[in-house]
């Protein structure tokens, strides 16, 4: 039987009609797109607002109009709020903090350009974020009336209803500073989910004058903090070295709160967002204690008549058959296709008669549970599994190593042993038939020692599946496959990066070893062998996140000087320095960009006397300004192949300011109607904001291109031409 027609036999036996349909569409990964925002430094000035019954209270939003036009609830575990107050309206839109200036006439209601922090969350929260934003974008009018503030666009249509008020500005509002606050639990953007057992094992207070305090378990470290409008910085120094235990967080806790970025309040809780979109660590205050317990319990005051109390009876003893059969059941499917899914389906059956149902997409880390009964009678499991208010049942026949099959179908569940390693029990989720990236031949003595690899980590593959202690997400293939021969007292593998890489390797007994971190202050990670049997080791390097690229560098060495915590790549090779011959800049004509003067048809402006033009412009060229060759400079930025503005001027002026003002590092580029090109990168040794003036202007027509100093991200902005002598762009610092 194929693999993919056994799936969704296996799925129509349970009852999950729904759910093939989940599966079938999560081929790709769909990322979340960030709301339309602005700059934290680009919000309106604060407009004084009349009484209009807006300012004094936090609005909690109750619907909004979604993208589809209708009007929605808004999620339980992500409220949005809203306060104005001095012109500005903020609050929290779900998952960002965000702020707005508004302006308040009788009824008319408008706000500009909404700001908001750059945190993300998962996928229905963020749609609905950004549905919110671009509602407030259409608000013309309001109404307050019963304790209820509806806002309406220009047809008088609500697009945003709010309750009552829910906190009167000025009470009590969290604070970072002060509480102790306990770790709840850390959910990622993958879904994946950590509970804390005891809260109080893991905490962190921050003060006021930038430090804060950490428990880890058993651990304790200090640090500082730095807090920004929300946007937040956590480094710790050295921690203790205890051993907490196998089941302990504290290297986990550690670890992410090096990771923090940013924090929200969700009522009394506070959220801290990790870097990278990773997800979100929960918080709440610790409770101070109410007092001295009492050492006697007090008796109830007597009644005339106490009522009798009931105890609610007790739930059948499990049979023996039932406690034989107890336990987890697990079925790794292969994908159908070559770039498919591998799904992992985990059914456990719990004594006391109760029963889970996993199933688990380790390519997009996408996962749904089921919650059920079954019973057992005579090597016969009879299973109920709630799907969507309806009961599905189910039975299976079990064999004679314990595995579960599916009634009439050659398809089994292994009966898990917690004390096997989970590759020793299943068909492992790795294609050892694929080439490795790369494959080196060594041998024991070589003089070329450190082996040294460049390659790339991370992928889909989620290897908790190896079982043991592996972590993060890999290829399926190996990244790297390594042929030993000879003898050695040791052997080493590190992975060298500017991330938290993860490392997996395959010795040749088929045994899986990995490692997260070197240690609780190296992310790096390090796995050595003693005394390595000669034969194929097959590596993979893992991402902490799925489908994340982390480039580093693989060693393999045998010398006991070489590692992870000391390593170098300047110290591998002794050599002086040598001069570099260095190629002069340029080799392309200017006359490409007077050709674009002359190709540009359209959207020509007219620049008159007394008159300015001002356009908004992304600059997110690739062309390389120092490659022209100009005469007597060398143009700084990377610009695109057109202009981004083009104007006539035909009027009488002593000189002409071009100016743009961005939201990065910018660069500008001016061709004359004679073709001479100027440029400038900053207008002053305190304002990246880049000037040209040009003296005496000619008549003609004029190009204007604005470049982007780094090549990583596009800077948005205001290009502006004017006669005025004195103008100029507005003072940026310079970082």
């Amino acid at each position: 039987m194929k693999p993919k027609a056994t799936l969704r036999l296996l799925l129509l036996m349970l009852g999950l009609l729904a759910l093939t349909a989940f599966i079938a569409g999560c081929g790709g990964r769909v990322e979340a797109q960030a709301p339309a925002a602005v700059a934290l430094d680009t919000v309106l000035p604060p407009q004084q607002a009349p009484d209009s019954g807006l300012e004094g209270v936090a609005w909690a939003l109750v619907s909004y109009r979604n993208a589809d036009g209708d009007m929605t609830d808004v999620l339980a575990d992500s409220p949005i709020t809203m306060t104005f107050e001095d012109g500005n309206a903020s609050g929290s839109a779900g998952c960002n903090r965000y702020f707005a200036a508004y302006q308040v006439q009788d009824e008319n209601l408008t706000f500009g350009d909404v700001a908001m922090t750059r945190m993300m969350c998962p996928d229905p929260v963020m749609e609905q974020e950004q549905a919110f934003s671009q509602d407030l974008a259409q608000v013309a009018s309001f109404q307050v009336a019963e304790g209820e503030l509806t806002l309406l666009d220009a047809n008088g249509d609500p697009i945003l209803v709010f309750a009552a008020p829910v906190q009167a500005v000025g009470a009590t509002q969290p604070s970072l500073v002060g509480p102790v606050w306990q770790w709840q639990k850390v959910q990622y953007s993958n879904d994946a989910e950590i509970t804390v057992d005891d809260p109080s094992k893991y905490t962190i207070q921050f003060d006021e004058d930038g430090s804060v305090t950490v428990k880890a378990d058993c651990k304790t470290a200090v640090g500082e903090y730095t807090d920004d409008n929300g946007v937040l910085t956590i480094n710790l120094g050295p921690t203790t070295l205890q051993y907490c235990g196998d089941d302990s967080l504290s290297d986990k806790f550690l670890t992410e709160l090096g990771n923090v970025a940013g924090y929200v309040f969700d009522g009394d809780r506070l959220v801290l967002n990790l870097k990278m979109d990773g997800g979100n660590l929960y918080f709440l205050p610790e409770q101070p204690a109410t007092g001295p317990q009492p050492t006697e319990t007090p008796q109830p005051e007597p009644t005339a008549a106490p009522e009798p109390t009931v105890t609610p009876a007790a739930g059948p003893a499990p049979s023996d058959e039932m406690k034989a059969f107890a336990g987890e059941y697990k079925v790794i499917v292969p994908p159908a296709e070559a770039d498919g899914m591998i799904i992992v389906i985990t059914l456990n059956l719990n004594e006391d008669g109760s029963l889970t149902l996993d199933i688990d997409d380790l390519g997009a880390g996408e996962s749904e549970s089921y919650e059920g009964a079954w019973t057992a009678a005579d090597g016969v499991v009879t299973a109920s599994v709630e799907v969507d208010g309806k009961t599905e049942i189910f039975t299976m026949t079990v064999d004679e190593d314990g595995n579960l099959v599916v009634k009439g179908e050659d398809f089994a569940l292994t009966h898990i042993d917690q004390d096997i390693p989970l590759h020793k029990q299943l068909p492992i989720p790795v294609d050892l038939s694929q080439k490795a990236y790369v494959t080196l031949d060594i041998q024991a003595g070589n003089p070329l020692d450190p082996f040294i690899v460049s390659v790339n980590g991370g992928g889909s593959l989620d290897a908790s599946a190896l079982g043991g202690d592996c972590r993060g997400y890999v290829n399926i293939q190996p990244v790297a496959r390594i042929n030993w021969q000879g003898e050695a007292e040791m052997s080493r593998v590190f992975f060298y990066s500017d991330h938290d890489p993860t490392l997996i390797v395959q010795s040749p007994d088929g045994e899986f070893h990995c490692n997260d971190d070197a240690n609780v202050l190296l992310l790096d990670p390090s796995i050595t062998f003693q005394n390595p049997e000669p034969g194929v080791y097959n590596i993979w390097v893992g991402s902490y996140y799925p489908d994340q690229l982390i480039p580093g560098v693989l060693v393999v060495t045998t010398r006991e000087d070489v590692r992870v915590e000391t390593f170098t790549l300047d110290g591998l090779i002794k050599r002086g320095p040598i001069a570099a011959v260095t190629e002069a800049p340029g080799g392309r004509a200017v006359q490409e960009l007077v050709d674009a003067i002359t190709n540009q048809k359209k959207d020509v402006k007219t620049l008159k006397p007394d008159k300015a033009i001002t356009t908004r412009v992304t600059a997110n060229g690739d062309i390389p300004a120092f490659e022209f060759d100009i005469e007597g400079q060398i143009c700084n930025g990377f610009i695109k192949g057109t202009p981004d503005l083009a104007f006539d001027w035909k009027g009488d002026a002593d000189q002409l300011n071009v100016f743009f003002e961005g939201d990065g590092d910018s660069t500008l580029l001016v061709v004359t109607p004679e073709g001479r090109v100027l440029c400038n990168d900053d207008a002053s040794a305190e304002n990246m904001n880049p000037l040209v003036t040009l003296d005496s202007p000619e008549t003609g027509r004029y190009a204007v291109f604005v470049g982007r100093v780094s090549p990583e991200a596009p800077v948005k902005g205001k290009l502006t031409v004017t006669t005025e002598a004195d103008a100029g762009p507005e003072a940026s610092a310079k970082e």
